[in-house]
């Protein structure tokens, strides 16, 4: 296998990391000290609008609570070469909106990630099936069995038998190496997107 050259054009590439960043489904932006909304991809500007827990106030990021704007100036302020981390209820009540924050090169930009979590939010995993040699049926389970579902309702949902699906869990557990259910979610971990 042979890694492309970079292109000739250092623009060309900054344009392709720009469109990389446009397309990633994470919420992310870039703010000045005073948090003025330097740019934000599709999917941040997006939650921002949806005005649950954050808003855009005067080209700035403000949070809905005007009570906690100093919290939210205070944290992206001292954010640090390693990345902060931020909660805050969501408005709706259904969950929270974690931030996370990093300074930049310069000192005075700052790197954002926004994210939802609560009832709607699930985690995608790929590969789960080829890496571990999974069954169909056994790749059905697993996603079942990381999102939080028992064999009872698994076996309901797939229209097969408690046992069935007891056997698929322990198919699974066999082929990961695991013997706990932490053991589990710990291993498929780096798979999820």
């Amino acid at each position: 296998m042979s890694i492309a050259p970079p292109p000739d054009d250092p623009q060309d590439l900054g344009d392709l990391a720009m469109a990389w960043l446009e397309a990633d489904p994470r919420s992310l932006a870039m703010l000045d000290g005073q948090l003025g909304i330097l740019w934000a991809n599709a999917p941040a500007t997006a939650l921002i609008a949806s005005r649950n827990g954050v808003e855009s106030r005067n080209g700035a990021l403000a949070m809905r609570d005007r009570s906690l704007q100093g919290a939210l100036r205070s944290f992206v302020r001292t954010s640090g070469d390693l990345a902060s981390v931020w909660s805050v209820p969501r408005v709706d009540g259904n969950g929270f909106l974690l931030l996370r924050s990093k300074r930049l090169g310069d000192g005075e930009t700052f790197s954002l990630s926004l994210m939802r979590t609560g009832p709607e939010y699930r985690f995608t995993y790929r590969e789960l099936d080829r890496a571990f040699g999974l069954t169909p049926a056994e790749h059905r389970v697993l996603l079942g069995l990381l999102a939080g579902n028992d064999a009872e309702l698994l076996a309901e949902r797939h229209g097969v038998s408690v046992v069935t699906t007891r056997s698929h869990i322990r198919g699974i557990y066999s082929k990961l190496g695991v013997k706990s259910r932490e053991r589990l979610f710990a291993l498929v971990q780096p798979f999820r997107v």
